[in-house]
């Protein structure tokens, strides 16, 4: 019985030092979690993106705002990873689009103002981009929360329709 006692003792043992052999071993070498893949692939999208076909569309986005070429601005700004080089990036609108009669303008007093959107990113590479707003006939154009605007906007709920492609400048 001894016997027996020990070998388990012993198997316990060194069951446990492998266990904290790892443990040490492996410290700050962990799998990336989601915040830090985003946290990677916003390196990536950082910087101004331009539309070589079209002048006046470029997008400016930064670890906290994102910023069309004299249009929509946001801040608070929530990278969600759903692919290898795809993605949503979602913000609260800081400057929305505001409709007077014929007339448009984008303002920091427009009624989204405050609400969050999302932008569709498919095509990461180092250089290039492919970026859609957020839009389908009949949607909406903003959600009270970040959560609400998670579940809205998605490809599969039939916005990101339309993606521009960029490049970085």
């Amino acid at each position: 019985m001894k016997a027996l006692r020990f070998k388990f003792c012993r198997a316990l043992f060194a069951a446990l030092s492998v266990v904290l052999i790892s443990a040490f071993s492996f410290t700050g070498c962990s799998d990336p979690d989601d915040s830090n893949e985003a946290e990677y692939f916003l390196y990536g999208l950082n910087g101004t993106w331009y539309n070589p076909d079209y002048k006046g569309e470029s997008y400016t986005i930064t670890s906290e705002t994102f910023a069309s070429e004299n249009g929509y601005e946001g801040n608070s700004v929530v990278i969600k990873v759903t692919g290898s080089s795809s993605g949503y990036i979602y913000f609260k609108y800081t400057k929305a689009l505001e409709i007077n009669g014929s007339k448009y303008s984008y303002t920091e007093t427009a009624p989204d103002v405050g609400k969050w959107y999302a932008v569709s990113y498919k095509g990461l590479t180092q250089n290039t981009i492919q970026l859609s707003g957020a839009y389908k006939a009949g949607g909406v154009t903003s959600k009270e929360t970040l959560e609400e605007a998670v579940e809205e906007f998605t490809i599969e709920n039939g916005y990101f329709a339309y993606y521009s492609s960029l490049v970085k400048q």
